[in-house]
């Protein structure tokens, strides 16, 4: 009776222990199901652990690089001032790097008497008894539950051991949801911030419901916030063609998305509810899931007026600049032949001014023309480049010589500094940019004033810079002073016309060849442009060896 007894009580105790791990691995599994914070399903399986095993202290820890510490590193049982003492998390070193590197269970009587025991930090509880498993994700060891201090023993049991083992497999489960909701949280996060934040209007609509959605851009594009759940039905009367013929629903770039194609560069209009209309650039594309099935739409639609506007006046540029060619060729053929019978008759002095006046007008007249249009082709990337190794102190030399005469009073000094490598350019763009940067130094800087021309070697380039001391440019107007047709307050109340792409034209030229431009300027005391161009590969290749 009494064995009967005993053994029933065993049973009955094996049971409620039995229970009682069904009901943690429950909590620890519901914690998991509830929580997307990897911190705080951890903790509730550490606590479980801890309970369980009637351990005094329980710690879990993700990593298995020796030199970093865990992390997250989660623990229970330890006094929160004493962690706070603690320099820093452990790493898997020691026993506790055994259990992560060796990847299988340890238990211990004593911790101390094992060849891989390392001691503890100062102000580290003393620990006895120990028990670490694994912790598994994909047949990897990732990182380690461990147990100390066993309460009413001197070690922990094989019971414990499975107890601890299944806990573990959840820690497993917690840091692979953690890790996958991290990742959707942040392409989550991603999307948002492209969606709201991109400057292009951008329409989302889902296959199975129509249901739309549109970003801040297209609102402004559409001129009112569209309803969800009104679908593409709401866009009808708002979408025209480029020639203003109203689309139907099918004929909408979103449409076609949805029945699988792609749309790129439509060119269509939107009318607004204020009666506004605005040419716009839409492209499409379906969205596919995993099968390969179309489960929404999504289309970027850029404000293409700008677009339009800018095309417009490149052609009329380039159309007016072709036209003038003739005209000024015919009053520059003209003004030659007036000049020379005027010679042969004798001229005035009046004559000869009369007829010089002619003569200038024409040669400015063809510089604007010739500036329109190689703003155009910079424009249309039709530039072409007679390339040749250029030496650029001798082009410098040559440019100076001949601009000498047209630019006096102003004196043009020359210096060389270093021994300048050669450039593979094409000499005569490189002059045009010269000529506008000296002709604009002479034009704006006091008479008799001097403009210096440097040329310096530098590592791989050679840079060239022409200082005045005029004018100078004031701060806020240097970023906008390489834009086509921009001129500044001081130049426009001058004497000096033009159209205010010079310096846009030369800066264009020198990126054309690999190169940069940038000015330094201060008011009053005069402005120094800079340019540098690479030195030719070869060049460049024997100093990358040399050095």
């Amino acid at each position: 009776m009494r064995k009967m007894k005993a053994s029933r009580n065993q049973a009955g105790v094996e049971s409620n222990y039995s229970y009682a791990v069904v009901k943690a691995v429950n909590a620890a599994a519901l914690a998991i199901g509830a929580e997307i914070s990897s911190a705080r399903v951890l903790q509730t399986i550490v606590e479980q652990a801890r309970k369980l095993t009637n351990a005094r202290y329980a710690a879990l820890g993700i990593g298995s690089d020796p030199k970093r510490p865990f992390d997250p590193w989660v623990f229970s049982g330890m006094d929160e001032a004493v962690a706070r003492l603690l320099p820093h998390f452990p790493r898997p070193q020691g026993l506790l790097g055994a259990v992560v590197l060796e990847g299988h269970k340890i238990r211990l009587r004593d911790i101390t008497k094992d060849s891989r025991y390392r001691g503890f930090p100062l102000h580290h509880p003393q620990m006895t008894s120990f028990l670490g498993v694994p912790i598994r994700h994909k047949g990897e060891t990732i990182g380690n539950l461990y147990l100390t201090e066993k309460t009413g023993a001197d070690e922990f049991t094989e019971q414990d051991e499975e107890v601890v083992e299944m806990l573990a497999a959840h820690a497993a489960i917690a840091y692979r949801q953690a890790q996958l909701y991290e990742q959707l949280h942040t392409a989550h996060t991603r999307f948002e911030t492209l969606f709201e934040n991109s400057p292009a209007g951008i329409v989302f609509v889902e296959a199975a419901t129509d249901r739309v959605y549109e970003n801040e851009a297209a609102r402004a594009l559409f001129g009112r916030r569209l309803q969800p759940e009104a679908g593409r039905q709401q866009y009808v009367g708002q979408f025209f063609s480029a020639d203003g013929l109203p689309l139907s629903l099918a004929e909408f770039p979103t449409s076609k998305a949805l029945w699988g194609e792609v749309v790129v560069g439509a060119e269509l209009v939107v009318r607004r509810p204020d009666g506004e209309e605005k040419s716009v650039l839409a492209n499409a594309a379906p969205v596919r899931n995993a099968q390969g099935v179309v489960t929404a739409a999504v289309v970027i639609i850029q404000d293409a007026t700008p677009l339009k506007l800018e095309r417009l006046r490149e052609e009329f540029v380039s159309i007016v600049a072709h036209d003038l060619r003739t005209p000024i060729n015919v009053i520059t053929g003209f003004g030659e032949l007036l000049s020379r019978d005027l010679e042969k008759k004798g001229m005035s002095a009046g004559e000869r001014r009369a007829v010089a006046a002619i003569q200038n007008s024409a040669r400015r007249l063809n510089h604007m023309v010739q500036d329109l249009l190689d703003a155009s082709r910079l424009e249309a990337r039709r530039l072409t480049l007679e390339k040749r190794p250029v030496d650029i102190p001798v082009l410098v030399q040559e440019v100076v010589e001949r601009l000498s005469p047209m630019l006096s009073p102003h004196p043009l000094l020359i210096s060389v500094q270093g021994t300048p490598p050669m450039v593979e350019a094409d000499p005569g763009r490189i002059e045009q940019v010269l000529t506008n940067l000296l002709t604009n130094a002479a034009k704006y800087s006091p008479p008799e004033t001097d403009i210096q021309v440097a040329v310096v070697a530098e590592p791989q380039e050679v840079m060239v810079s022409v200082t005045d001391h005029g004018l100078g440019i004031a701060p806020d107007d240097i970023p906008k002073l390489f834009s086509r047709f921009f001129r500044t307050k001081e130049a426009r109340a001058s004497a000096h016309g033009g159209l205010g792409i010079g310096l846009y034209i030369s800066k264009s030229l020198v990126e054309v060849h690999g190169g940069r431009m940038w000015i330094e300027s201060e008011v009053g005391k005069g402005s120094t442009f800079y340019f540098a161009l690479p030195a030719a590969p070869s060049v460049a290749a024997n100093q990358k060896r040399v050095g």
